[in-house]
């Protein structure tokens, strides 16, 4: 996993209107600028805000990535998510890790 580069993309879509607007009218074209894995694309194309915290990347921007760009801009929903399993199962993961694919 590529931590610095999955919470530049969550920078830019937290703080930036025109990257909130592409990721929004194209998700994949948005994020294929940057040097993501499958993995990484699916975890931010799936609000998995949980299994981007427990990649390591820093719930601060995972909290402003969900509030600036998840439809519901609710931090209750974004707190349940928190609370609830990653999205992407764990062995998904590593099975990711495993096969090189970390272009990072």
């Amino acid at each position: 996993m590529s931590v610095n580069i999955m919470e530049k993309v969550l920078w830019d879509l937290s703080v930036d209107r025109e990257s909130k607007r592409r990721f929004q009218d194209d998700p994949e074209k948005f994020l294929s600028r940057y040097r993501l894995t499958e993995l990484e694309r699916r975890m931010i194309r799936e609000f998995d805000v949980r299994g981007l915290a427990d990649e390591g990347v820093s719930t601060m921007l995972t909290m402003g990535y969900w509030m600036e760009t998840e439809g519901s801009r609710n931090i209750d929903d974004y707190l349940k998510r928190m609370q609830s399993p990653p999205r992407i199962g764990r062995d998904e993961q590593h099975t990711d890790k495993r096969k090189g694919s970390s272009r990072g």
